[in-house]
């Protein structure tokens, strides 16, 4: 902490230790407690709602702190009790300032008031700042939630008993044993990616964890109840821009018991795995819907949530203070970041730093390896989010939105250590008493080693979105418009060669057909009775009406013909695909569009759309594996059979974000047609279906062989195309 302020620059420490006298707020709240085999004291402002702890030697210094003793006769009071020890006033000086500075001692001085305006100034500008920090973190207190907790645990004590425990475990064993026993149809239900993450089913996320986080911060609360703590702080959350609830329960900080403790920050963990566990059933029994989806959500966010955030110890939520709590160390990541600063500092600048009284001796790799891990893990984090991010806005054209998340979410990992490095360079005589050869050397092997893993050869995959078709098909047209009347197949039917497809029906054309074959009819009559007339005038009206009849002929075969291509017959053997529903009959049929197809079942294609920055990636003949929704333990190796040589305007409606995929891509008004937002290529990949596993129309992914590369080129690829930038 930084000097007193009340404590002027030009007065002598040993003037002070001569004149000061600190008074200890007396509504402070202490508990001793067991910390590695030695007892220690937590200090709870009940004000600020703060906590310290204060070894032995220092509580004693606490209890002598009663406004009325000087320095001079705490130093006296404490080298008589502690000796050999000695302390000395400096020290007591820079003691008391920091206890000022946290609140909880007084001094009596003209610039009290003074000192606690700024204390108040500094501490909303530190909440500020961690809030602007940390945009995907935020916390506004709201109300004092001890009586409202009070009044709730008589009604929820049964949660506590041993029964509960047991059946919740066996709840929670049988929802994993499901699980594994119908793996395979667990993962042909789950949706993919876009239709899993979009802004129709993001709606279902946002309320079940909305739901879920207030169930749980309740369950912290209670739990604290339970065990004799008090809860004075519950508001609202915003936690990746959810609204949820968070409750303070840093009161368990005064339990004697470490086990007690375990369970209040376990308590969030526990109550989600219960929650999903209980949506993992409802959610495989029940059908297509509402319900179905807000369990999945649930179970997905009380499961995968869990994981990566709650349970985790590198993060600083749940898991981090059960296991601070089991280790027996406060304030775990604040010591290990602080070993590792020491550390850095010692071995690498050469530096002398001296180590605080209140850092432990012991464990020092477990300080710094933590310190490692928890870093590289928030930095995991904070990417597999901002990834996950833009893969949910890029269909929907919202680029800079992820950018801004992204941006702002780098502050806590890149600007502050920046800032650090900035402050501790600047400070003055520091630079000179650094080791210069050595740090050299660790900077030039780091670089080095840094250099060598960029070089890493890596192998290069294209990613692309495909929907299965036919391969070679024969389209059927109907070569003369009409209305359906009947429809001889179902889709997906085998037919052979000369089969009935459907009946057409065209009344104008009928009409056309009967005029005419009356017309030609009528001619042929006259023709032949004027051809009996032995006058000039005869033979002259059977020529005419014999050359009307020669014309009309080729007409009423013509409008024979088009009435015969009324009927859609296969022109060869293989599967129908595409025929419309029985619910069309009745429907008018345009000779301009294809009716059906009719290709191998045992021959299919994949259509696979890649991005324009790709293509020059990939050449004819590159490996290819397949992915296909609903079959996800099977993977198809193929290669590609054709590179599109221009950009593809449009595209499949399976794949577009307006038909539930992952293109983003809009509906041309003219036209109807699916188009690309951006510039994209088409793929063509041949699958064999001899066991008639595809099917046409189904959805997923391929991955496709572009070569290798350095590791280097590899990062920088996927930042730019994630976040659309290049030199």
């Amino acid at each position: 902490m930084a000097s007193a302020p009340t404590i002027t620059p030009n007065m002598p420490m040993g003037q002070a230790g001569e004149t000061l006298r600190v008074r200890l707020r007396p509504d402070l709240v202490v508990r001793p407690q067991f910390y590695e085999g030695m007892t220690h004291y937590v200090v709870k402002d009940p004000i600020g709602l703060k906590y310290y702890r204060f070894k032995a030697e220092e509580y004693f210094l606490l209890q002598q702190l009663d406004g009325k003793s000087t320095l001079l006769e705490v130093k006296k009071a404490f080298e008589r009790k502690y000796r050999p020890q000695t302390i000395t006033v400096d020290d007591l000086v820079r003691f008391c300032s920091q206890l000022h500075e946290a609140g909880v001692a007084q001094i009596d001085t003209p610039e009290q008031t003074e000192v606690f305006v700024k204390r108040r100034r500094k501490k909303i500008w530190k909440k500020v700042r961690g809030a602007a920090a940390n945009i995907l973190y935020i916390k506004i207190p709201i109300i004092d939630p001890e009586r409202l907790l009070t009044w709730m645990y008589p009604y929820f004590k049964w949660i506590y008993t041993r029964t509960f425990v047991v059946l919740s475990c066996l709840l929670m064993l049988s929802a994993l044993t499901m699980v594994i026993s119908n793996f395979t149809e667990v993962k042909e239900r789950l949706p993919d990616f876009q239709s899993f993450f979009n802004w129709r089913t993001i709606v279902y996320f946002w309320c079940s964890l909305a739901i879920v986080k207030i169930i749980h911060e309740f369950g912290h609360g209670l739990t604290a109840k339970h065990f004799g703590g008090e809860v004075h702080e519950m508001g609202a959350l915003l936690l990746c821009l959810t609204p949820a609830l968070y409750c303070d329960v840093t009161d368990s900080w005064l339990l004697p018991n470490k086990w007690h403790r375990i369970w209040i920050s376990a308590a969030g963990i526990y109550v989600e795995c219960v929650l999903a566990s209980l949506a993992t059933f409802a959610w495989f029994y029940s059908n297509p819907g509402l319900f179905n989806s807000l369990m999945m959500a649930t179970m997905f966010l009380c499961s995968m949530n869990t994981i990566m955030f709650n349970a985790n110890p590198l993060m600083r939520y749940d898991g981090y203070y059960v296991l601070a709590d089991y280790l027996e160390i406060p304030n775990l990541r604040v010591k290990a970041n602080q070993f590792f600063s020491y550390a850095f500092q010692e071995k690498v600048l050469g530096l002398e730093v001296p180590v605080q009284s209140y850092m432990p001796r012991t464990r020092r790799w477990l300080f710094l390896a933590y310190a490692i891990t928890s870093f590289l893990y928030r930095w995991f984090v904070t990417l597999s989010i901002l990834f996950f991010l833009n893969r949910l806005m890029k269909p929907y054209k919202v680029y800079s939105i992820g950018i801004f998340f992204a941006m702002w979410g780098m502050i806590p990992l890149v600007i502050m250590p920046v800032y650090q490095i900035v402050k501790f360079v600047r400070t003055p005589g520091r630079l000179r008493k650094v080791k210069k050869v050595r740090a050299t050397a660790f900077a030039v092997s780091t670089v080095a080693l840094i250099t060598a893993i960029l070089m890493i050869p890596t192998p290069l995959r294209i990613k692309g979105t495909l929907v299965i078709a036919p391969e070679a098909p024969s389209r059927i047209y109907a070569n003369t418009a009409g209305r359906l009347v009947t429809l001889a197949v179902r889709d997906g039917d085998m037919v052979k060669k000369g089969d009935l497809i459907a009946q057409l029906s065209n009344l104008d054309k009928q009409r056309e057909r009967a005029s005419m074959q009356e017309e030609l009819e009528l001619n042929r009559v006259k023709a032949a009775y004027f051809s009996r007339s032995k006058d000039l005038e005869g033979r002259r009206l059977a020529r005419q009406h014999s050359t009307l009849a020669d014309e009309l002929e080729p007409v009423v075969a013509r409008i024979n013909d088009q009435i015969s291509h009324l009927y859609l017959v296969a022109d060869r053997d293989g599967q129908v695909i595409g025929v419309p529903k029985r619910e069309t009959t009745g429907s008018w049929v345009r000779p301009d569009k294809a009716f059906c197809e009719i290709a191998n079942p045992k021959k299919l294609q994949a259509q696979v759309i890649i991005d324009q920055g790709d293509v020059d990636l990939l050449q004819t003949g590159s490996k290819a594996w397949v992915k296909i929704y609903g079959l996800s333990e099977r993977t198809y190796r193929t290669e590609i059979a054709e590179i599109a040589s221009r950009n593809r305007d449009e595209i499949p409606a399976e794949l577009s974000n307006v038909g539930g995929g992952e293109i983003a891509a809009e509906q041309d008004k003219k036209t109807g047609k699916i188009k690309s937002v951006s510039a994209v290529f088409e793929l063509l990949l041949p699958l064999d279906n001899e066991d008639l596993s595809l099917h046409v129309g189904q959805r997923g992914f391929a991955k496709i062989d572009g070569g290798t590369s350095t590791l280097a080129w590899f990062i920088w690829r996927t930042l730019s195309k994630t976040f659309h930038f290049a030199l």
